[in-house]
């Protein structure tokens, strides 16, 4: 799947939930790709950006883009 010129491999929908559950779907998730693949969560969680930012930096995988889109917001992780 394309989505905004990026090979988007696997999509998780955790609008609604809070910190930490957004998260922690990405975490199972991520462990599904292979090196290079990227993983896009939707939320509405403002905080999530900042936690799965700093997640990335202890896990060696890539946080490549968010978009926000009001009360929705796509974050896009690529796997390391």
């Amino acid at each position: 799947m394309v989505t905004k010129n990026l090979e988007v491999s696997l999509i998780i929908d955790s609008q609604g939930k809070i910190c930490p559950y957004p998260l922690i779907e990405v975490k199972k998730a991520i462990k599904k790709l292979s090196s290079g693949e990227i993983l896009k969560l939707i939320t509405t969680d403002p905080i999530c950006p900042d936690n799965v930012d700093s997640w990335c930096e202890t896990t060696g995988n890539t946080l490549i883009r968010v978009d926000n889109h009001g009360d929705k917001i796509d974050i896009y992780v690529k796997k390391g």
